[in-house]
């Protein structure tokens, strides 16, 4: 018995020493962690999206640079 007993005081355990407000300290803590992570999540969604938006506006500049570029070599011919 005293082994058992001696097991169960080294393992940690939450007894009446540990208060109410701890605990909804911990849970309120846990949920402005979800809440922000859940943000970031949405942040960067918004920049993937709109990053996919301009691609094709890259695209297009590149495209435009090469016609200018081709229009240079013909002027100066």
């Amino acid at each position: 018995m005293a082994a058992k007993d001696a097991f169960r005081a080294s393992c940690w355990q939450i007894d009446k020493k540990i208060g109410l407000a701890i605990i909804l300290g911990v849970f309120i803590q846990f949920g402005g962690v979800i809440w922000w992570a859940s943000d970031l999540s949405a942040r960067l969604e918004s920049v993937e999206n709109e990053q996919a938006r301009y691609e094709h506006v890259l695209e297009e500049l590149a495209t435009i640079k090469a016609n200018v570029a081709w229009i240079k070599q013909a002027l100066e011919k």
